[in-house]
């Protein structure tokens, strides 16, 4: 008390402590009024704060055993969602095996049915049947196979069909190349003219055709046709027309004679309605005069000796077969040694190319006149050549006829 005398005294009211340690005190006082005394009350340290420190032990253990359970309770949340995500991922794993099973093993036999039809196997069948995507996909490969089967065997006969047709056009353009005039020189033993003649058919069989033949020993008729229409009816209208024109040339009479006995015949039974236009000559080789009749056919080439070839225009008669009774006229013409006549269908003047430009009578006479002193076996070739690189890579319509007549004269 003595320590703190001097402080008690000094104020009125208030709390002090003294002493340390286990001695240590503290000391509330405060001023009576009325007697004006101080009244102290000391109080240990020691139990003022024993019940706090009680309290804090007792905080000290509830925390510490809080905490334990705390620990304890996440460590056994740990541990059960440890065993959880292991049970659910064993679960997702074994449900992933068998779906992948499920999916995995028609995906793989439906491979090796695959690889089965694309190895030719066309009557192999995938026999997966699943309710999913997988078996819609087995049922349209077996859709396909049997498809390709069909397909196949189509395409066999097809084939065989084609073949089968394909060998007889290649016999059918033989039998119509043999029968158009086709060893040069012709007649070795007449020095009086040279003939050459070509045809490129557009197709395997075509409707043109060119002959020439000695009606005597004095008298050479030159044929240049075309018949309407293209293929197989047209070639054999050709054959009928050839053998018609030939057959009654030889038995006499002038060109609009032969072609008016030719036109009856072919209209008979004509249920085609084909026709065909003619430029039909006879020449006098001992004079180098003749007579010719064109039925509707292309006008002529010629070239006088030492000139340009020139076409030579002049009313047609109508085309052979078109009606019965028809009449044609013939008109006189004269070769003389050295000349050349160029006689051709429509083919060559109607060449197109890939711009739609037709080869035309002007290119045509141009390019025989590039060639104008070669021989018939010549020309006829170089004009082939101008045709073809005009026309280049177009396709080909319409047959390629052509022939070139030289007259010597007889010495």
């Amino acid at each position: 008390m003595k320590a703190v005398a001097g402080e008690i005294l000094s104020t009125k009211e208030g709390i002090t402590s003294t002493g340390s340690g286990s001695d240590a005190v503290y000391i509330a006082y405060a001023t009576i009024p009325d007697t004006d005394w101080t009244l102290c009350i000391a109080s240990p340290v020691s139990m003022i704060i024993e019940p706090a420190v009680t309290i804090r032990e007792n905080i000290d253990q509830n925390t510490e055993r809080v905490a334990e359970s705390v620990t304890n309770g996440v460590r056994t949340v740990i541990e059960n969602c440890l065993v959880l995500f292991a049970v659910i991922i064993l679960v997702v794993t074994i449900s992933c095996g068998k779906l992948a099973k499920r999916i995995s093993d028609p995906l793989q036999k439906l491979e090796q049915d695959v690889r089965e039809i694309s190895q030719g196997h066309f009557d192999q069948r995938t026999d997966v049947d699943t309710d999913d995507e997988i078996g819609n996909l087995a049922h349209s490969f077996n859709y396909m196979t049997e498809s390709l089967q069909h397909y196949i065997s189509d395409l066999k006969e097809a084939t065989a069909k084609e073949e089968r047709i394909a060998s007889e056009l290649s016999v059918a353009t033989e039998i119509q190349a043999s029968m158009l005039p086709n060893v040069f020189p012709a007649f070795p033993e007449h020095k009086e003219f040279d003939v050459y003649a070509t045809m490129t058919p557009a197709k395997e069989v075509g409707g043109d055709f060119y002959d020439f033949f000695l009606i005597d020993e004095d008298h050479l008729a030159l044929v240049m046709a075309d018949v309407s229409g293209k293929g197989v009816p047209a070639s054999l209208f050709m054959v009928i027309a050839k053998t018609l024109i030939k057959n009654r040339a030889q038995a006499g009479g002038s060109p609009a004679e032969i072609l008016s006995y030719v036109n009856d015949q072919l209209c008979e039974g004509n249920d085609a309605e084909l026709f065909v236009t003619v430029w039909l000559a006879i020449l006098d080789l001992s004079t180098g005069k003749g007579v010719a009749a064109n039925a509707g056919h292309e006008h002529p080439v010629i070239r006088r000796k030492d000139g340009d070839f020139e076409l030579i225009v002049y009313k047609h008669s109508p085309a052979v077969a078109i009606m019965e009774g028809m009449q044609f006229a013939d008109h006189e013409f004269e070769l003389h040694p050295g000349d050349i006549v160029y006689v051709y269908t429509d083919g060559v003047p109607e060449a197109t190319n890939a711009d739609n430009e037709l080869f035309g009578t002007d290119r045509l006479l141009e390019a025989l006149n590039q060639n104008k002193t070669a021989q018939p076996n010549e020309l006829l070739p170089e004009v082939k050549k101008a045709i073809d690189a005009f026309v280049g890579d177009a396709p080909q319509f319409d047959d390629i006829t052509m022939l070139a007549f030289k007259f010597f004269g007889r010495s």
